[in-house]
């Protein structure tokens, strides 16, 4: 399951990459407002002396590879606990632990 998830996640990223527009930090200071723009419907890749230096992309898409991020890392803290061998706390004994009965 975690590998179907996280390829997911991954095609989705690499459509975002690909479809990247590059700009040099020269570039994107003259056209700053027009780089916001863009960055509202896909990436943009900001390069210095032809290195890699930043990315300026959407809040929605943030928020969205954030989430992804943080759905990796629980279905991967599953798997982890899947794999756990030690002896098992019934649920109606944490429950009664907890007080929630």
């Amino acid at each position: 399951m975690s590998w179907i998830v996280s390829n997911l996640y991954i095609s989705k990223l690499f459509l975002y990459i690909i479809a990247m527009k590059e700009l040099s930090v020269t570039e994107a200071r003259e056209q700053f407002p027009a780089l916001l723009n863009q960055a509202a419907k896909k990436p943009v890749w900001i390069t210095r002396h032809g290195v890699d230096v930043a990315v300026v992309i959407s809040p929605e898409l943030f928020e969205e590879l954030v989430s992804a991020q943080e759905e990796l890392e629980d279905i991967a803290a599953v798997d982890e606990a899947m794999l756990d061998e030690s002896p098992k706390i019934p649920w109606a004994q944490v429950k009664k632990d907890l007080k929630l009965d």
